[in-house]
This record gives structure tokens, C-alpha cells and sequence, in this order.
């Protein structure tokens, strides 16, 4: 059973296929865990499969008399209140007893006064003297840190766009770094279906040709086949998504120049087959700005 949580591009993939838990009849939301079933293929929620015994979710008969109650529960009933204890018969404080304190006369307070002061100068050489407390020093560390400059803040990123046809040329520049030119294009869909913005290629260019990727809700550790002018190659090496190895992407820049569209295909993270149709037109311009920016 593959067990996943739902995020928001996952969502979007679930929505678009019409995909609802079997048990509920319920669409599935941003958070939700959801499990597969391995004989149907089929997605419902974690607490579904968990309610159902972990068994399969095409298995259930929603017309059954043994339906499960899931998100519901119904809180237990407060329990009653213990009836009051019977006030406790107040007790009388017995009072209190009184001492007889005998009055002493003024002359024996005074006398035990002068005791006192008389004695205080033999006791002071016996009381102990406070610890001597050593001067403060400044440590090092914090007189080399006042003494060394401030590093000064990463200088801003300055990012500029440029259309040509079907493809976005985007320049990333920092001071003092050579500049990062990306090319995109997204998806125009496939035999006529609508656009596909969630998924697109990307060629990024530093110092002359660097990478060759594709973008989309691609299943992990799986491989997308890129055909262009009666040519394939299999994209894998998931770093962050999938891209060309070192040694195609050149020959892969070529075949773009002369092509008109490119086509992929690949498994999605929801185990279903799917094919994208990106355009040509206008990457060979951009490219040319590109190398022309990042190229050296």
C-alpha cells in the first residue's frame, strides 16, 4: 500500500482526474493522508482504509447495511455529579489556652542592652570578612569581535525577463557572480486538450549549455522520455526533477533548433500515464540572447 499526504500540486493532479474517496464519495483537501489501493489503483483517505480493516476500497458496497461511521463520534455522556456529602456539623474551636507571663521590670532590658554593646568589639574579630571579588576583564573574543569590521550583507538579486515566441528567457545577476540564464516554455497540452501550466521545460545556461529539465507531478525515481525531431532520450537523475545526463544535452540543444515541438512522457505521482506537447518556436532566438548574457 503506498501511503502519501496530499499537497497543493497533488490536489490539482486528484481534481483534474476526477479522483474521490470511494467510501465517502468525498474530494480530497490540502493535508489529507491517502493510501492506494494495490489491486485497483484506486486513492482514498488513510481513515478510510484504516476504518475498512485495511482492507481494499473496491471491495466495499456502499448500498450495505455495515457502513462505517469515520469523521463522526459522538461524545460520551458527562457523567452525573456525585450527589452533595451532608454538611459536616460545625465543631467548636475550643479557646485558647492563656499563658501567665510574668512582667519583667524595666532595669533588666536595660542591662541586657549594655551586655550586648559591651560585647559586640570581642565578637568582631571572629566574624568572617566577604570574599574579595576579583576585577572584571573583558574577554578577548568580544575585544577582537569590537575590534575586527562588520561583513557586509550578500549583495541583492536582480532579475529581468524577456519573451520570445513561446519561450521566457529569465536573467538572475548578483554584483560580483557571473549572471544565470533559464529558459522556459510550458505545456500546450496534448491532442488538443487545454494548457498545462504546472508543467514545463527548462534549459539553464552558465558558461555555454548546462542543464536540460522537465517540470511537472512526475512520480519520484521514475523516467520521462523526451522525443524531438525523430529523436529520444530518457530524462531521470531526479536531483529536483527530471533532466538530461551531461552527455545528451548538447545533442538535445541541436535537435531543439531544428525541431518544431517537443513531446514528453512520463508517470505521474498518482500512477497514471501521462503526455505533454511543448513548442519550438522562438528557442533558438532566446537561446542566442541566452549565451550571449551567460554564455562566457
Amino acid at each position: 500500500m503506498i501511503r502519501i499526504t496530499v499537497d497543493a500540486a497533488l490536489k490539482r493532479s486528484l481534481d483534474s482526474e476526477g479522483r474521490r474517496d470511494p467510501l465517502l464519495q468525498e474530494i480530497f483537501h490540502e493535508g489529507d493522508s491517502i493510501a492506494q489501493c494495490p489491486a485497483c489503483k484506486s486513492w482514498m483517505l488513510t481513515q478510510s482504509w484504516e476504518a475498512l480493516g485495511g482492507s481494499c476500497a473496491c471491495s466495499y458496497k456502499p448500498g450495505s447495511t455495515e457502513r462505517v461511521q469515520i469523521r463522526r463520534t459522538e461524545a460520551a455522556p458527562a457523567a452525573q455529579a456525585a450527589p452533595a456529602a451532608p454538611e459536616a456539623r460545625a465543631t467548636p474551636t475550643p479557646p485558647p489556652s492563656r499563658l501567665a507571663i510574668w512582667p519583667l521590670p524595666r532595669w533588666v532590658f536595660g542591662l541586657i542592652g549594655v551586655a550586648v554593646v559591651a560585647a559586640l568589639p570581642l565578637l568582631a574579630p571572629k566574624l568572617p570578612s566577604p570574599p574579595e571579588v576579583p576585577p572584571r576583564t573583558e574577554p578577548q573574543a568580544d575585544a577582537r569581535a569590537r575590534s575586527e569590521p562588520v561583513p557586509e550583507p550578500p549583495a541583492p538579486l536582480e532579475t529581468s525577463r524577456q519573451t520570445v515566441e513561446k519561450w521566457t528567457l529569465t536573467v538572475s545577476r548578483r554584483r560580483g557572480d557571473p549572471a544565470i540564464c533559464e529558459l522556459t516554455t510550458p505545456s500546450i497540452g496534448t491532442d488538443g486538450a487545454a494548457p498545462r501550466s504546472d508543467r514545463s521545460i527548462l534549459v539553464a545556461v552558465k558558461g555555454g549549455y548546462g542543464t536540460i529539465s522537465v517540470k511537472g507531478l512526475y512520480r519520484a525515481g521514475s523516467e520521462v522520455l523526451l522525443q524531438v525531431h525523430g529523436a529520444a532520450y530518457r530524462l531521470s537523475d531526479y536531483e529536483s526533477a527530471p533532466h538530461a545526463s551531461a552527455d545528451d544535452v548538447k545533442a538535445i540543444i541541436e535537435v531543439f533548433k531544428a525541431g518544431l515541438e517537443a513531446r514528453t512522457s512520463g508517470t505521474t505521482i498518482s500512477a497514471t500515464q501521462t503526455s505533454d506537447v511543448y513548442s519550438l518556436v522562438g528557442f533558438t532566438a532566446s537561446l542566442n540572447r541566452a549565451l550571449e548574457t551567460c554564455g562566457k
